[in-house]
């Protein structure tokens, strides 16, 4: 038995594995002329941008759809990242790399928890759809 698919699920761990495989050369580069802290926050800034570009419409469109659940799961999935990457973390570029990858391997699990596929009624057939949309035409009044 195959288990559920995920889309995008793959893509959001190769963005957070490219991101914190990015801080180490980005710290090197960036580092000498802005200093630790403020090139951390360029890198994170740089990474999160694509990354909500990605995955923000979907994110929104459940909000939209459901704003409590999809409010709740992001508080947790938020909460769950920064908790993660805490207990990884460690004054190094290592360190600091792998609790970059920590956060963003929270944030995937959005869309394991059902946040790309959201229940959402089945399409009518194309036939039905005319049909309904004739009947709505003709119901309005001249």
């Amino acid at each position: 038995m195959r288990p559920p698919r995920a889309p995008g699920f793959g893509a959001s761990l190769r963005s957070s594995a490219l991101a914190a495989l990015a801080w180490p050369l980005t710290a090197a580069v960036l580092a000498p002329w802005l200093g630790e802290s403020p090139a951390l926050r360029l890198h994170v800034a740089a990474c999160a941008f694509p990354y909500a570009l990605r995955f923000g419409p979907a994110r929104l469109a459940a909000l939209r759809r459901a704003p409590a659940r999809a409010l709740s799961v992001e508080l947790a999935l938020g909460a769950a990242g920064l908790g993660l990457a805490r207990l990884v973390f460690d004054p190094s570029l290592a360190g600091t790399a792998l609790a970059i990858w920590a956060f963003g391997l929270a944030q995937s699990a959005w869309l394991l928890l059902g946040g790309a596929n959201p229940a959402e009624p089945p399409d009518l057939d194309p036939f039905d759809e005319a049909r309904r949309r004739s009947e709505a035409l003709l119901d309005e009044e001249p």
